[in-house]
């Protein structure tokens, strides 16, 4: 199916879409145990990301061939390549981002025996998780609030409807007794009148 993909995506001539297809089969090889294919996959993505300067799109491609050299243990090119992606954090600014790489770096640098490094890494990817982890229950204290404003705002609307509702029942009572009455009069007239009229 990502073979289909690409095949349209190349009538298409979209650059990024393009480098996304090629990303999504050499992540298939990836796991499929094919390096080798992987990695043409991979630098091919890179090479239509450089076409139009696709930021997200080299971050991805270097996150993938930085995890493709470190599953291989080729540790010079891992570094290589997690330093390259980390420059794209620089660029993008996203703390998404900052937190996956500095996790990567963390796991990197336990996979050389060089844990003070791994610390500090695995230090900064947890202060960006935990930031992230904080703006979303920020975000989500903001959501509740508003849920419950607007869950007021129905009630006293729900409570207003209720009263009109409870006024128009009084004044169709009212009416309808009105009318009752008025009924109950002119029948005792009408009858009154029956009787003069016999007498």
């Amino acid at each position: 199916y990502h073979e289909r993909s690409l095949k349209l995506r190349l009538d298409i001539n979209n650059k990024r879409v393009i480098g996304i297809s090629y990303s999504n089969l050499g992540e298939v090889y990836f796991k499929l145990g094919d390096y080798g294919i992987a990695l043409e996959y991979f630098t091919k993505a890179k090479t239509n990301y450089e076409e139009i300067d696709y930021s997200w799109g080299f971050y991805e491609v270097y996150k993938d061939i930085a995890k493709l050299f470190l599953k291989q243990k080729m540790f010079d090119s891992t570094k290589n390549y997690a330093f390259k992606l980390l420059d794209v954090c620089h660029e993008i600014k996203s703390k998404s981002a900052y937190k996956t790489t500095y996790y990567f770096l963390a796991d990197f640098y336990r996979q050389i025996s060089d844990f003070k490094t791994s610390l500090t890494y695995y230090e900064l990817s947890a202060l960006y998780r935990d930031s992230i982890n904080s703006e979303s229950t920020r975000n989500k204290l903001v959501q509740m609030q508003t849920m419950y404003e607007l869950d007021k705002k129905d009630q006293a609307i729900e409570l207003l409807e209720q009263k009109n509702h409870a006024k128009q029942k009084w004044v169709i009572t009212i009416v309808v007794g009105g009318l009752i009455i008025i009924f109950i009069i002119v029948y005792i007239l009408y009858l009154v009148s029956a009787k003069r009229k016999k007498e």
